[in-house]
């Protein structure tokens, strides 16, 4: 029989849409909002992607994409540039105050993850990951072949680092 509690899907979009309302609150004293974080994390590695090469990059819908670049363009996170070596695209590319907030945006995420796994071991995090690595793998085969295509690549380039 079906218990909320027992359910994969039901207790990790709970944790997710906790996170972001915390997020939301905590970020919002910063003049971010949570779906800034990704490409701000994105174009701080790579700065001069295309607003396509970010939505693949952050597994966001193109048009929900369009939607974020807007947002960060008026609120001066991010500023397009005409391509060098293909006159037909834009790249987006941090400004000098995204720049200057990033560090803090970082510090923020690190002290985040650190109040989240406060009473967790380090090897019940590892499990954990490796956990919703196989969850994420198996989702992604789920999907159609295009998609899946797409999210591994991104979950690849999104693979953590080691410390």
């Amino acid at each position: 029989m079906y218990a909320r509690t027992r359910s994969l899907g039901f207790v990790v979009n709970q944790a997710a849409r906790l996170m972001h309302k915390v997020m939301r609150a905590q970020l919002d004293m910063k003049g971010m909002q949570p779906a800034f974080v990704p490409v701000l994390l994105w174009l701080s590695e790579s700065d001069g992607l295309t607003q396509m090469e970010l939505s693949r990059l952050a597994a966001v819908e193109q048009g929900s994409m369009a939607e974020i670049v807007k947002r960060m363009e008026s609120e001066g996170f991010i500023e397009r540039r005409q391509d060098k070596s293909d006159g037909r695209k834009q790249t987006l590319h941090l400004t000098a105050r995204a720049k200057r907030l990033n560090p803090k945006v970082k510090d923020w995420l690190d002290a985040n993850n650190a109040s989240l796994s406060v009473g967790v071991s380090e090897k019940d995090l590892d499990t954990c990951f490796e956990v919703l690595g196989q969850i994420i793998g198996n989702l992604e085969a789920q999907l159609p072949a295009a998609d899946a295509g797409k999210a591994k690549t991104a979950r690849k380039r999104r693979a953590p680092e080691a410390d």
